[in-house]
């Protein structure tokens, strides 16, 4: 089980099975398996990564079942900018998102494409420039089956991106998946950054961050200097 400095309290699935006339129209599709373009050996590596093993398939409906516990998600409190958790650092914008089932069917995972903006920091391995795209991974997500139903795993006080939104992403490398992790994103706005964890945004409420709604620049030339 993959973990963003965090711990994993209950290791379960959240199943919320809807019908095709859902107000979730926009939700992503699975992937046909024709067209992936990863590589099968990464495929089957992220998908076993991410199994939850003590729930109910997603492809089996169930009349009246409400749903399993959350995957409970205990976040501790990390510095506003965890660089040495991170050995890569980009302001980037997320592209696109795909869904995926896990590999023994009982837990989604999603895939976030993102293109860099800037590169603060990297891993000597890797070259990552403004243009590049890379791949994000992350449990959960909700995603619509062939048949038209939609599927979803819910994790608790997660955070997540979306799509056409930018931010400060605080990465560490899977090299097994060939993908990454984060350990904390934050939200860039008009050119400054938006708190989105929950010990970020007591620390805007409380007058007490350095970062909340200052431009992303600051943060940026401060943590160039601590690579």
């Amino acid at each position: 089980m993959l973990r963003r400095s965090v711990s994993f309290l209950c290791v379960a699935s959240s199943l919320l099975l809807a019908q095709q006339n859902s107000q979730d129209n926009g939700a992503p599709s699975l992937l046909a398996p024709e067209a992936d373009t990863v590589k099968q050996y990464v495929r089957e590596a992220r998908s076993k990564a991410f199994d939850v093993r003590a729930s109910f398939s997603m492809l089996e409906p169930v009349p009246g079942r409400v749903g399993n516990p959350f995957v409970i998600v205990d976040f501790k409190e990390q510095p506003e900018l965890p660089h040495e958790e991170a050995d890569t650092i980009v302001i980037g914008e997320v592209t696109r998102v795909q869904p995926f089932l896990s590999s023994d069917r009982k837990g989604l995972y999603n895939e976030y494409m993102v293109k860099i903006l800037d590169s603060i920091k990297a891993r000597a391995s890797e070259v990552i420039v403004p243009g590049y795209t890379l791949t994000l991974v992350r449990q959960g997500g909700t995603a619509r089956l062939p048949d038209g139903r939609l599927v979803k795993h819910n994790i608790m006080h997660d955070v997540t991106p979306a799509v056409g939104q930018q931010y400060l992403m605080f990465l560490k490398y899977l090299p097994g998946l060939e993908a990454f992790a984060y350990n904390k994103l934050w939200l860039i706005q008009e050119g400054k950054l938006k708190a989105l964890y929950t010990d970020d945004l007591n620390r805007a409420r409380n007058g007490q961050s350095k970062y909340a709604d200052q431009p992303v620049s600051e943060a940026s030339s401060v943590l160039k200097i601590q690579r």
